[in-house]
């Protein structure tokens, strides 16, 4: 029954694609509609009737948005492991660059966040960066602000939310280590 069900919905996914269909794009989102060839026109809030056939409409949201970034396991200048995870808050400011000319907003974001702590982290001593975690977020922001202009995105604060020294067990003295109960 089921594979008869599916054999009339193939069947039918023609004619479906003729059928003309309603899009709402809200107060807080925008859109861009493609049409055939490299048309696009950008979509504000409002109701649309478009064919999907000829038309696709993708919609993002444009109000203050963030993100967590994943872990970054990094080496500082003088040879300390550290673990840095941050976050930031963004707005999309190019509905145009950031969804025709770029694939994924959220990509976007951490590729030039997390590459701008790897910069700052790189560059500086353990103890310079943890005297100086504000400045920090301050000088990735900024080095964030010249690369965000080809992205259709603005980056709006970058917060380091857990930053910590890596130790190796190898390197740790003076550990007795007792059997438990149940290997014994």
């Amino acid at each position: 029954m089921t594979t008869l069900l599916q054999m009339i919905t193939e069947a039918l996914r023609p004619f479906f694609e003729i059928i003309p269909r309603v899009k709402k794009i809200c107060a807080d989102e925008k859109g861009v509609k493609f049409c055939f060839g490299d048309k696009t026109k950008v979509l504000n809030p409002w109701i649309y009737l478009y064919f999907p056939l000829f038309h696709k409409i993708e919609v993002i949201t444009v109000t203050r948005r963030s993100i967590n970034l994943k872990k970054q396991s990094l080496m500082t200048n003088d040879w300390k492991k550290v673990m840095i995870e941050s976050s930031c808050f963004f707005k999309v400011t190019d509905i145009k660059k950031a969804l025709v000319e770029n694939n994924d907003v959220r990509d976007i974001i951490e590729d030039i966040v997390l590459s701008n702590i790897k910069f700052f982290v790189l560059r500086k001593d353990l103890d310079f960066i943890l005297e100086n975690i504000e400045m920090m977020e301050v000088a990735i922001l900024k080095k964030g602000k010249k690369e965000e202009n080809d992205t259709g995105v603005k980056i709006l604060t970058v917060r380091i939310t857990d930053f910590a020294e890596c130790f190796h067990l190898n390197n740790i003295k003076n550990i007795t280590y007792t059997k438990s109960k149940w290997l014994q």
